[in-house]
């Protein structure tokens, strides 16, 4: 039984019940196809709704609209060894209450409520093979823990529904030398290595009474469920626990935190993809960095040293006109000047100083050729 709001303020109990109609055909079909219980020993039957009271009507404390009493009746057929009572009405009530959940319908129970457990479990693996499981495989682990648990959990007293097997991180390790040197020695045999996967185990149980959900796990998996539990991985087809020569459980325990585990098969080991990728942008990044700056120093170079040598150009012409306006026309081919002093500068940017000299030598030698003309200028005048 439970409280439901309607949408009125109006009593009005032909629409309710049209309303209650309409939900328990789709409270039954969502039942019935419910992905756990599709394969279970369990079959709902029908869904009855109705209101406890009609003449106790009543504006709800939490809004202004009418509020009703009503009771919801789930007829299954059930298989009384694996499905007790108890087991039964905890799974129908978790059911009804994620129906009316996920359809926004607004009721307060009138009667106690399931209560959520979760915890992490640790199980370390002997007799596997050097390498952890790849994506495919800890998927295949997470459905087979889950099945397990789900029929175990169920026959606990009081049953715990589970809901959920989430996968949080693997590491792998080598044995002692005690255990390995236990095998005989023989070369041949492959070498075995220890796995210990870490998983978080979330789900549900309805008190009275109170339980310790972490020592409930733990009794789960006793000598006998080990067995059990090892069976269950074996008939699921997981390619890494079936290649184990001599798989067994080594030890079990919960545990307050892991780190999650961020490999997921990737080729970049536990920085995953992301981290992998990431690392190797960085370094392309810091490379392209490293080329563009020496790239751009040898164009700063290069220009530095065609100014330079332009500038002494400039220098030289600047000269040889002075010495015209002093002096009068040479008879110095300027143009190759030009042309020696230009094919001195090209390409030259580790040379600058033999570049100077030579100029330098140019600018000299056209002086003395200017006074020899002088001189024979002088004495053309006394004659």
């Amino acid at each position: 039984p439970y409280e439901r709001m309607t949408n009125s303020t109006t009593h009005n109990l032909t629409a309710v019940e049209a309303i209650l109609r309409e939900d328990d055909e789709s409270l039954l079909e969502y039942l019935s196809t419910d992905d756990v219980l599709v394969d279970e020993p369990f079959e709902v039957e029908s869904v009855v709704s109705y209101i406890i009271d009609p003449d106790n009507t009543y504006i709800c404390a939490y809004s202004i609209y009418l509020c009703y009493n009503i009771s919801t009746n789930v007829t299954v057929t059930r298989y009384p060894i694996t499905y007790s009572t108890n087991r039964t009405e905890l799974t129908v009530l978790s059911l009804v209450l994620d129906f009316m959940e996920e359809r926004d319908i607004l009721i307060v129970p009138l009667v106690p409520v399931p209560d959520d457990v979760e915890s992490i479990l640790s199980i370390t693996f002997g007799g596997v093979m050097t390498n952890e499981m790849n994506e495919s495989e800890v998927e295949n682990f997470e459905a087979a823990t889950f099945e397990f648990l789900f029929d175990n959990l169920g026959q606990a007293l009081p049953p715990v529904l589970a809901e959920e097997v989430s996968f949080m991180s693997q590491s792998l390790s080598q044995p002692s030398a005690s255990d390995s040197s236990s095998s005989g020695g023989n070369e041949e045999e492959s070498v075995e290595a220890e796995l210990t996967v870490n998983f978080g185990v979330s789900g549900e149980y309805l008190p009275p009474p109170e339980i310790d959900f972490d020592d409930v796990l733990v009794e789960v998996f006793d000598e006998d469920g080990q067995e059990d539990y090892l069976e269950v991985l074996l008939a699921s087809g997981n390619e890494y626990f079936n290649a184990a020569s001599n798989l067994e459980i080594v030890d079990v325990r919960v545990v307050d935190s892991v780190p999650e585990d961020q490999s997921n098969g990737s080729v970049f080991g536990t920085l995953g993809d992301e981290g992998g990728y990431s690392i190797i942008g960085v370094g392309c990044a810091i490379v392209l960095l490293i080329v563009g700056m020496i790239v751009r120093e040898k164009h700063i170079r290069s220009v530095r040293t065609r100014k330079r040598n332009e500038n002494l150009k400039n220098r030289h012409l600047e000269k040889r006109r002075l010495q015209n306006e002093r002096f009068g026309v040479q008879h110095r081919d300027y143009a190759v000047v030009d042309e020696e002093i230009e094919d001195l500068g090209k390409d030259r940017s580790d040379e600058n100083v033999i570049v100077d000299v030579q100029v330098e030598e140019i600018v000299d030698r056209s002086r003395e050729k200017v006074i020899v003309d002088v001189q024979i200028e002088e004495i053309a005048d006394e004659n």
